[in-house]
């Protein structure tokens, strides 16, 4: 049974509700869940940049504060209270969702507490930063056919990282690590390199959210689909991590890169 939300739920909004009721037509004739899948899909377009100007405005609580017909008509019916406390541990950043959207045949646990325990230590980098991992399984909520469509009610999974980042510091980050990149492969020869190989190997300056998916190719090979996106939401580098073994398979993708 979906938890009930509480009165106190909306006395603080979140960046992206603040978009979509800048951009809610109350007169359309859309779906209330289609329209909110639209809105939500160009929030995360915005960009590092767009979403900031948001989370200011969050941050610094100069949104007008809805009305209980807004709660109850729009911000109630866009996603859940569960999906809701997903989205505001999400936009905080340290967080790493594990998305599974196959839920064919499943006998086993999909995550022991060994393996848990050995992709936390993965995840943090070897250091103590914690690292949460947030596991969204449930067969009602999260029944997609791409984990694309998670974007689409949950968009603060492309900040999950770091959270909400200065666009200035961003770009600081993008160019240094461009920099040492482009230095590395004009060491190695530059006429073999192209753009999208900058990319991947500097993944880390334009990585801004991470997600782990169980899905159908999952669940007949056991093994979880790991995306990294950039701040629009789109894949810089893609991986399928071996869980029957996963220390094998984490020295096999070279974890040595800095995520």
């Amino acid at each position: 049974m979906a938890t009930e939300f509480d009165p106190s739920d909306f006395t603080k909004l979140l960046a992206s509700e603040i978009y979509l009721l800048e951009k809610w037509d109350a007169c359309s004739a859309e779906d209330v869940r289609d329209r909110r899948s639209r809105i939500f899909g160009e929030y995360v377009k915005l960009g590092v940049a767009g979403r900031w100007h948001y989370h200011e405005i969050a941050r610094l609580e100069t949104y007008e504060a809805p009305s209980k017909e807004t709660i109850e008509h729009i911000l109630k019916s866009i996603r859940t209270k569960d999906q809701r406390a997903l989205a505001a541990l999400l936009e905080k950043g340290g967080r790493r969702p594990f998305l599974q959207i196959d839920h064919s045949k499943i006998s086993y646990t999909v995550l022991d507490e060994s393996e848990e325990d050995l992709l936390l230590w993965i995840l943090s980098d070897n250091s103590n930063n914690d690292i949460d991992i947030l596991l969204l399984n449930c067969r009602v909520l999260y029944n997609y056919s791409t984990w694309e469509q998670l974007l689409f009610c949950i968009p603060e999974v492309v900040d999950g990282n770091d959270g909400p980042l200065d666009p200035q510091v961003y770009q600081s980050r993008v160019d240094a690590q461009k920099a040492h990149s482009l230095h590395h492969i004009d060491i190695d020869g530059a006429e073999s390199w192209t753009w999208n190989d900058l990319r991947e190997i500097a993944h880390c300056a334009w990585h801004t959210g991470t997600l782990w998916v169980f899905d159908e190719i999952s669940m007949q090979e056991r093994g979880w689909h790991i995306i990294w996106m950039d701040e629009f939401g789109e894949i810089i580098r893609e991986h399928r991590l071996d869980i029957w073994d996963i220390e094998a398979s984490v020295i096999t993708l070279g974890w040595q890169t800095k995520r």
